[in-house]
């Protein structure tokens, strides 16, 4: 294929490239750096604004997916009403201005992948999540419901359009464990909140072979649920972790401290979802990591493989 992928630099992105081109796609990456061509012309970075039409737009041309994981990170704190409005804009500019892209092209896209998260569903305390459930009221319920509505626009075009809800994504790359796993092995980890809410998480291998398995599934249209089968409660997560770091996990942080601190921001950690993949195991998807113990164990290890190659280069330099 010829894949259009916008938001390819990220924690996903980056392993994302990696798989098209083992299966032997071409790429064309839209992005804020120069143009440039890579991989003997098999990857094409394009500059676009992720914002408006332009330039780039011809670069859509004979595409037959396009994938779009772009948007501001949620990590950045505070969330002022600024950086609420900037979370925001960035994802429905971005899903906005590709729609309007591809609307322009005599040939269009067969599907377009826009990437959401199941922070759509908002707090759901016991309940069992799935793709059908109401959406939430949250800051992150609403972010995300005006996400997918940009993104749904596209099946005016007759484009088969498949809205991603990621769950928490487990990884050696970047992500949370990059933040978590040394303030474990500082001996301060623990539950954040209550400790029994619900985390619905994903492998990053799992969400990657997810993204592109979708490009081929015909059938499958509107959101799917990006989750292992397996939810777990806080608490079980950060003793898990904590059991293969060889650390404790007690220092539990109080909900109460999590919203005078982070504000808004708290949704992040505070509400949970335990959500079902449904569509995903209707369709037959294959998880590669469908337990926690697994995941967790083979993303520690990427991740300490990276820290230690990264050591390695700063020394020879």
């Amino acid at each position: 294929m010829k894949i259009v992928l916008a938001g390819a630099s990220g924690f996903i992105g980056r392993p994302l490239i990696t798989r098209f081109l083992c299966a032997g796609h071409a790429l064309v990456i839209l992005s804020r750096q120069d143009a440039r061509t890579e991989r003997g012309g098999r990857i094409l970075w394009v500059k676009w604004d992720a914002r408006s039409a332009g330039e780039w737009t011809r670069y859509l041309e004979d595409a037959e997916a396009v994938i779009n994981l772009a948007g501001e990170p949620l990590t950045v704190w505070p969330w002022t009403l600024k950086q609420k409005q900037r979370l925001l804009e960035s994802r429905v500019a971005a899903t906005r201005a590709l729609v309007n892209a591809m609307g322009s092209l005599p040939k269009r896209p067969r599907v377009f992948v826009n990437a959401s998260a199941i922070g759509y569903y908002g707090s759901g305390g016991e309940t069992v999540l799935d793709e059908n459930s109401l959406a939430g009221k949250p800051y992150l319920a609403t972010l995300c419901q005006a996400w997918e509505a940009s993104a749904s626009a596209a099946r005016s075009l007759h484009i088969r359009v498949v809205c991603a809800r990621l769950g928490l994504v487990l990884g050696g790359g970047g992500g949370v464990l990059q933040r978590l796993v040394p303030i474990f092995r500082y001996y301060l980890g623990g539950p954040l909140g209550s400790g029994k809410q619900w985390l619905s998480w994903i492998q990053l291998a799992d969400a990657v072979a997810a993204l592109e398995w979708l490009l081929t599934q015909e059938q499958i249209d509107g959101p799917v649920n990006l989750t292992s089968p397996e939810p777990v409660r806080m608490q079980e997560f950060c003793r898990a972790l904590g059991n293969l770091l060889h650390r404790p996990s007690w220092l539990r942080v109080p909900g109460w401290l999590l919203r005078l601190v982070l504000g808004d921001m708290a949704q992040l950690f505070e509400g949970g979802q335990r959500v079902n993949p449904v569509v995903l195991h209707k369709h037959g998807f294959s998880f590669a990591f469908p337990t926690l113990s697994a995941a967790l164990s083979v993303s520690i290890k990427n991740l300490e493989g990276n820290a230690s190659q990264s050591s390695g280069m700063k020394r020879e330099r």
